[in-house]
């Protein structure tokens, strides 16, 4: 995958971007004892390829996001917003801000502290109608008060 990605990052980069890789859950499943993440971080240049964590599955995947946030301090410039809400069935389900059981006043201030410049909501499963869901997300986000406009 680095490999083949590289002519990309090489011209992201010479256009003054940068690469963002988005996770999933499946980043998570250590083989060998390495997880998928960790070995593109490890291996990548900061300047060139950087991460778009996506909080919802890093905590699906059974990793604190605000560990994961002090972990890769530097190298996420972008995060996407999107809750958890536990379901009785044990099948979780997306939420919008602060409506699900994921600790955003701690997620926030690890994004702050980890140096991220933009917070964009992202839900990809709605039990409504989704301007609605993203409505509710947005007034939840003001009426917190830890994200600027």
């Amino acid at each position: 995958f680095l490999d083949k990605i590289a002519p990309a990052t090489e011209k992201l980069s010479a256009a003054g971007l940068k690469f963002l890789y988005h996770n999933h859950a499946h980043e998570f499943i250590r083989y060998g004892g390495v997880r998928p993440l960790d070995y593109l971080r490890d291996r990548t240049d900061a300047g060139k390829f950087g991460f778009l964590p996506d909080f919802y599955w890093i905590q699906y995947a059974g990793v604190s996001p605000v560990k994961f946030m002090e972990e890769y301090a530097g190298r996420a410039d972008v995060v996407h917003l999107k809750d958890m809400r536990a379901a009785p069935e044990g099948q979780n389900r997306m939420a919008e801000i602060y409506e699900g059981n994921m600790d955003y006043g701690a997620i926030v201030g690890a994004c702050k502290k980890a140096g991220v410049l933009w917070a964009a909501v992202e839900q990809d499963v709605c039990d409504r109608d989704p301007f609605e869901s993203l409505k509710i997300s947005f007034d939840n986000i003001v009426r917190s008060g830890q994200i600027a406009g």
